[in-house]
C-alpha cells in the first residue's frame, strides 16, 4: 500500500495530549527540526511543527486518525478546509542566493483527495527530493503557472520598485491570471506576505474578475500547498543551475553559510558579476564585501 500524507492543524493543548497518547502507545520519539515532537512506529509517523501543523505519514494513516485524533483528548483538532480554489505561494524571498519564484495552482473538487493522497503538503515540511517528485505530479495533472526571477532580473526589478512585497504582488498577479485563463475558477487564496493590495494591483484591469483572499499559514490549504511545492522546486532548480554555472555550491537561506560562501564566489566571478547570483539589497552584501574591499 502506498504511503499517504495528511496535514492537520491542532492546538498546542491538543498536541500535548496527543504526544502523551503516542508515548504511552509505544511510539518512538525523535527530534525533528522546527518540530515540537515526532513519533514513529512501523507504518506511521506523526510530526507536530511549531506552526501548529501535525503532519501524518504512512500506510496506516486512516487507522491512526481514527485511533488517536478521534480521542476526546484531541477532539478539538481541525483538519484544514480544502475546497476548489486557485492557490499561490512563493519561494526564495529570504534566500540571498538564487531566484525569487512564485507559482499558482488550480485545485478542483476532484483534485483535493488525489493531491492529499500523494502527499501534497506545505513544502516547508517536505524534503527537496519529495518536493521534486510531487512537483512533477502536480505539473502533469493540474492547471498551473510558475515564474522564476533569476538574480540579474530580480536586482533590476527591485531597483525600479524598491520593495520586495510590491514585486511579489506583481508576480503573484502574473501567475494567478495565467491559471485563471486555464481554469473555470475565480476564487484565489494566497499566503499573507504583505498588503493584499500588492496582489490586487498585480491583476491590473482584471482585478474585478477575481475573489482574492489572503490568510496567514495559507499553505494548510491543498491549493496553496501545491503552489508552495512548485515554487520551492523551481527555486531549488534555479539555485542548482547557478551553482553549476559558477562552480560554487551556493547555500540556501541567509546567515553564516552564506557569509562564508560569498568571498569565494566573488573571487571566482568578480564583484561586478555578483548581481547574477545574489539578491544585492540584502544586508549580507555590504556586510561581507566591506571586509573584502
Amino acid at each position: 500500500m502506498a504511503q499517504e500524507t495528511r496535514v492537520v492543524e491542532i492546538s498546542k493543548n491538543a498536541a500535548a495530549a496527543l504526544g502523551k497518547l503516542l508515548d504511552a502507545g509505544g511510539f518512538s520519539f525523535q527530534t525533528v527540526p522546527y518540530a515540537e515532537f515526532s513519533y514513529t512506529k512501523p507504518g506511521i509517523a506523526a510530526t507536530y511543527y511549531h506552526s501548529g501543523k501535525l503532519v501524518i505519514q504512512g500506510r496506516d494513516l486512516d487507522v491512526f486518525l481514527q485511533q488517536y485524533l478521534e480521542d476526546s483528548a484531541v477532539a478539538n483538532s481541525t483538519e484544514s478546509p480544502d475546497d476548489e480554489r486557485i492557490g499561490s505561494d512563493e519561494a526564495g524571498k529570504g534566500d540571498y542566493f538564487g531566484p525569487l519564484t512564485v507559482a499558482a495552482v488550480y485545485v478542483s473538487k476532484d483534485d483535493i483527495g488525489r493531491l492529499r493522497k500523494i502527499g501534497v503538503a506545505d513544502s516547508k515540511v517536505l524534503s527537496d527530493e519529495t518536493i521534486a517528485r510531487l512537483a512533477a505530479a502536480i505539473e502533469a495533472s493540474t492547471a498551473h503557472a510558475i515564474v522564476s526571477v533569476m538574480p540579474a532580473d530580480y536586482n533590476e526589478r527591485y531597483k525600479n520598485i524598491g520593495n520586495v512585497n510590491k514585486l511579489l504582488g506583481e508576480l503573484h498577479g502574473e501567475v494567478i491570471l495565467s491559471v485563471v485563463d486555464k481554469s473555470p475558477c475565480r476564487r484565489v487564496l494566497t499566503d499573507q506576505f504583505g498588503d493584499i493590495a500588492h496582489v490586487r494591483r498585480g491583476f491590473g484591469a482584471r482585478a474585478k474578475e477575481i475573489e482574492l483572499e489572503a490568510r496567514p499559514r495559507a499553505e494548510a490549504h491543498v491549493a496553496v500547498a501545491a503552489a508552495s511545492i512548485l515554487a520551492r522546486n523551481a527555486f531549488v532548480e534555479g539555485i542548482k543551475a547557478l551553482s553549476d554555472e559558477c562552480g560554487v555550491d551556493l547555500p540556501k537561506g541567509a546567515g553564516d553559510p552564506v557569509d562564508a560562501t560569498l568571498p569565494k564566489l566573488v573571487a571566482i566571478v568578480g564583484r561586478e558579476n555578483l548581481k547574477n547570483f545574489a539578491k544585492l539589497h540584502f544586508r549580507t552584501t555590504q556586510k561581507v564585501l566591506d571586509r573584502l574591499f
